[in-house]
């Protein structure tokens, strides 16, 4: 079953940081909420995930497969919502 693990994600917007060193695992089935008030870094934290922008540090995992790290960034291919 897929996981989504995050490893001490970080995002920084310039000498701005928004997200400090998070590591999180939410396992298949597991329904998870961030709460917190306006500019704590809920949607810094999200936008890594749906790799919509580059994390500033660490790794994200879903499904055991690394798709982010120090080395490796790549932004979905099938992310855009048009339609056939």
């Amino acid at each position: 079953m897929a996981s989504v693990e995050l490893k001490g994600l970080s995002r920084h917007y310039g000498a701005a940081v928004a997200v400090d060193d998070i590591s999180l695992r939410v396992e298949h089935g597991q329904l998870v909420c961030l709460l917190g008030p306006s500019g704590c870094g809920k949607t810094a934290t999200l936008r890594p995930i749906a790799r919509f922008i580059e994390p500033s540090a660490g790794e994200i995992e879903v499904g055991g497969k690394v798709l982010s790290s120090p080395a490796r960034w790549s932004s979905s291919p099938r992310r855009c919502c048009a339609r056939p």
